[in-house]
């Protein structure tokens, strides 16, 4: 068993296997937890004379902010199982600021990306004190949508702030 999970993300995954032929034999299940120091593990399963491959699997995610998540139970025949996190695409954007360095002090961005279906809320944010590209992007969990929110600040040199509304892309 091998993995494709973004550690930065994710603690832990926890896989839970079982031989669908014979699932309740003895050494017919077993549990495999992969992480970022252990990134394979194997599963010797006695097959009781059966010729059937067919092994179901479901994975658990433990994140590091706490949050868990448990994947769908999936089937394979294959003897050797690639473990993918459920961070499948991306969100992502580009902004280009152009700050008058004489009327301008700092200025923000702030990004909120919800998506209610999948109980995920992230928010970002970044300060500038000069011109700057920000190239913006985090992984999405599978068939998540891709919108979000934004909105800026700006502070003037002579202490007012502008604000503008919320958008969304």
């Amino acid at each position: 068993m091998l993995s494709d999970i973004d550690w930065n993300l994710i603690k832990e995954a926890i896989v839970n296997l079982e031989y669908t032929a014979e699932p309740n034999k003895p050494d017919t299940r077993k549990e495999i937890r992969l992480n970022k120091e252990n990134l394979t593990d194997n599963w010797r399963c006695y097959m009781y004379g059966k010729k059937d491959k067919q092994y179901s699997y479901k994975v658990k995610y433990i994140y590091h902010d706490g949050k868990e998540i448990l994947g769908e139970t999936k089937t394979d025949t294959r003897d050797t199982l690639m473990i993918d996190d459920l961070l499948t695409s991306r969100a992502k954007a580009s902004f280009d600021l152009i700050l008058d360095p004489a009327t301008v002090q700092t200025a923000k961005i702030e990004i909120l990306y919800e998506d209610t279906s999948k109980g995920v809320k992230e928010e970002f944010s970044k300060w500038f004190t000069a011109s700057e590209t920000w190239d913006w992007s985090m992984r999405l969990q599978e068939g998540s949508g891709k919108s979000f929110k934004y909105r800026h600040f700006v502070q003037y040199k002579d202490g007012i702030v502008a604000t503008q509304s919320l958008d969304r892309c």
